[in-house]
């Protein structure tokens, strides 16, 4: 009878601890297995932090002067972010990150960057010189609603459903901005402007503007 009642007894006690004790190693649990794992936002501000710094390495600019002006999520098929060159070794990996503008006294430049590094493309340097070679953002927005407006127009859809992929500076060798008009006349002399490329359902196009006009580039009947 004893017996009985003293493993009653123990079984109480056992229940009463599991219900009312705290483990010890709770909190730290809880903390490990709710860890967020690292945030789009966070990916996109390193991202920017990578690209003002080595904007700032290339251009022996102050970073705490920069404005950022766009941002834009993009992927590239390796590790060059599209920014190869010639004999340049790049691992074949699909890498995701952002097309970053970047405003300046100087000027605007284009830097692709990941969370983890950042590339200037050669040909969009545009702070090797002091002078500003880039052309003025003043109208760019009013050429991108243009260029929308008429990929809008040859879709068959609103420019609402246009979206813009990126923009970068850009300088031509003629009037015709890399894509000849028949019966157009060009001029050979050098045009800066910017390369908008527009995503409608899946697939991108490819607008030259010299902040005057606008064109698909190549036209997008041939796309």
């Amino acid at each position: 009878m004893t017996q009985s009642l003293n493993t009653k007894l123990a079984s109480a006690l056992i229940f009463w601890t599991a219900v009312h004790v705290p483990i010890t190693n709770a909190a730290s649990i809880d903390t490990e297995t709710s860890t967020p794992a690292t945030t789009a936002a966070s990916k996109e501000e390193q991202a920017i932090n990578m690209a003002k710094a080595e904007l700032s390495k290339q251009s022996s600019m102050d970073a705490t002067s920069f404005k950022i002006i766009s941002a834009v999520e993009h992927t590239w098929p390796d590790s060059s972010l599209g920014c190869g060159k010639p004999n340049q070794m790049s691992a074949q990996v699909i890498t995701n990150g952002y097309v970053v503008t970047i405003q300046t006294n100087k000027g605007t430049q284009v830097v692709h960057a990941t969370d983890k590094y950042a590339v200037i493309c050669e040909r969009n340097i545009i702070l090797r010189n002091h002078g500003n070679v880039g052309a003025p953002l003043k109208n760019l927005e009013d050429m991108i609603a243009r260029a929308r407006s008429d990929l809008a127009n040859k879709m068959h859809t609103q420019p609402t459903l246009i979206r813009t992929l990126n923009f970068a500076p850009n300088e031509w060798p003629d009037t015709s901005m890399g894509c000849v008009v028949e019966g157009e006349a060009v001029e050979q002399k050098a045009i800066k402007g910017y390369r908008i490329a527009l995503n409608y359902a899946g697939r991108t196009y490819v607008y030259h503007t010299d902040m005057t006009r606008v064109r698909a580039c190549p036209p997008i009947e041939a796309q």
